[in-house]
């Protein structure tokens, strides 16, 4: 499973926390991947900038609720999945996040120019 931040018009300085099936697995940074192996079945994975992006308790911008974003996949013996992250900015910070799971061959020739988060 590989997730990915493409080097697109977002937030460049926040890295966008990753976890599976809620354990955070590592950080993924614009223009960054983070490959890993996940058992066969079913898995959450989110993509959450908001632990570089509190302070004093409070999530912004002011109103927030949540900005993080989740895929839920079904991994497979020797299939690979690629998921995409994107942190849309709006004024003053981080509006929300999003997250697309990516056809593996498009995703394969985007991959070859980002950097391992490893």
């Amino acid at each position: 499973m590989v997730t990915m931040r493409l080097p697109l018009f977002d937030s460049n300085i926040l890295h966008s926390s990753v976890s599976v099936d809620g354990q955070v697995v590592g950080n993924v940074a614009k223009g960054e991947y983070l490959g890993m192996v996940q058992s066969p079945g079913e898995h959450i994975i989110k993509f959450d900038p908001q632990p570089y992006f509190q302070f004093g308790g409070a999530i912004y911008p002011p109103g927030t609720s949540s900005i993080s974003t989740k895929q839920i996949v079904t991994a497979e013996l020797g299939k690979a999945i690629y998921i995409l992250a994107y942190n849309c900015t709006g004024y003053g910070g981080i509006a929300k996040g999003y997250s697309e799971i990516r056809d593996a061959t498009k995703a394969r020739e985007e991959i070859q120019d980002l950097e391992s988060a490893w």
